[in-house]
């Protein structure tokens, strides 16, 4: 068994609405990582079911490849690759490989994962099944230059410094999941929910099964008009 000592990491932001009770596992724990290549399958409160990039992984999470399977692990802020046949369970510091090898692993220099629903496996092929929707929010009156320009001085300050490698990664590949979700996760910390739930509409372009991703754009619907309501 291989076992992984975190360095402590994560950037976490606020969600939103609560959603329906029974669809979840549990409210709101912090994901640890996110499936990013390959396909295998995702062992969550002992139910399992198929995972494919863009699925968010939570502490006790076991994650099983089939063939090979990429994956984040923000705590430790590295990549890697499980071989075939290999089971890695997550937890809130820590990781565990057995059966098989922890391959290509490399670290990172960010990882940046939102607080998102720990979605039940038979509640994610559900939502999963949900076609994208499009925008279910009025567009704003003011540009995202002038939103940005309205944060307090450091948050602005902070936000441009940290999306500016997310913005050129999407420069020279638009399809890139993690650059999409990095934008997206920046954004909520900074409080810019309307363009959050733009940057969510295309990290769910991009891993259109990706059930946790369909449940954060209701959310973040619900927190913008929460706040429309309060102006």
């Amino acid at each position: 068994m291989q076992l992984i000592k975190a360095v402590p990491f994560l950037i976490l932001v606020l969600g939103a609405a609560q959603p329906p009770e029974e669809l979840f596992a549990q409210r709101r724990p912090q994901a640890v990582g996110l499936v990013v290549s390959g396909e295998g399958r995702l062992v969550r409160n002992r139910l399992s079911g198929p995972v494919k990039p863009g699925e968010l992984l939570f502490p006790g999470d076991e994650l099983v490849s089939t063939e090979s399977v990429g994956f984040l692990f923000c705590p430790d802020r590295i990549m890697g690759e499980l071989s075939s046949g290999a089971v890695a369970r997550f937890m809130s510091s820590n990781l565990e490989v057995r059966g098989g090898e922890l391959r290509n692993r490399s670290e990172v220099a960010s990882c940046y994962l939102p607080v998102a629903q720990r979605l039940a496996v038979n509640s994610q092929q559900r939502l999963g099944a949900m076609v994208n929707r499009g925008p279910a929010v009025a567009a704003q009156k003011t540009s995202f230059e002038q939103r940005k320009a309205a944060l307090p001085q450091d948050v602005r300050a902070a936000l441009e410094r940290d999306i500016a490698s997310a913005d050129a990664t999407l420069r020279e590949n638009p399809k890139d999941g993690q650059a999409h979700l990095g934008r997206a996760v920046l954004l909520e910390r900074a409080g810019l929910l309307y363009d959050a739930h733009l940057a969510y509409q295309q990290v769910a372009t991009v891993w259109a099964d990706a059930a946790w991703v369909k449940r954060k754009l209701i959310d973040l619907e619900n927190a913008i008009m929460k706040s429309e309501e309060r102006k």
